[in-house]
């Protein structure tokens, strides 16, 4: 299990680590970004960005459940989150870079 943080010092990590990942993707070329085979499963950096997106984006609503009291259901077990990743994939795969880029800056703002 990870290290617990209190808020202030998980947020300080999280800026921290997006700013080597900004400053890592500012070495790209448009033409790196979406090069497949950056992982074993073929994505290339765009698809991993837009997999990071929709994660935040799932997470945002949980997050906004749970403050309405309700329970944030995702709808799918552990077990099936390799299925969940693929359905990211195949949702995101065809979208222009610069569609994924301004939801990774954007949601990442959030």
């Amino acid at each position: 299990m990870g290290k617990r943080l209190r808020k202030q010092e998980l947020l300080n990590e999280i800026q921290l680590e997006r700013t080597a990942l900004d400053d890592t993707l500012a070495l790209l070329t448009p033409r790196q970004m979406t090069r497949a085979g950056v992982t074993r499963g073929g994505w290339s950096v765009k698809d991993v960005l837009a997999h990071l997106v929709e994660w935040q984006q799932m997470n945002l609503k949980w997050y906004a459940a749970g403050l309405r009291g309700e329970k944030p259901a995702p709808g799918f077990t552990l077990r099936e989150l390799p299925r969940l990743n693929e359905m990211i994939y195949r949702k995101h795969h065809r979208r222009p870079l610069q569609a994924v880029l301004l939801d990774y800056k954007s949601y990442h703002e959030r």
